[in-house]
């Protein structure tokens, strides 16, 4: 699995969203319903499922 960056379509658990903003503490994606989930960072790599390329979105 590669790292992930902004604008990366991540699936954690059984959610799946762009990433929007990646601190060292947290990470918060955008889910399609437009809602923002928050999570911490150590518990986002234990979580992550799959990575996929920028969302068509993101290019805009």
């Amino acid at each position: 699995m590669r790292p992930f960056q902004i604008g990366d379509r991540v699936k954690i658990a059984d959610t799946m969203g762009d990433v929007v903003e990646k601190t060292l503490l947290v990470t918060r994606i955008r889910t399609a319903k437009n809602v923002e989930v928050t999570v911490p960072t150590a518990s986002f790599l234990a979580l992550i499922s799959s990575t996929t390329a920028p969302s068509p979105q993101a290019k805009a």
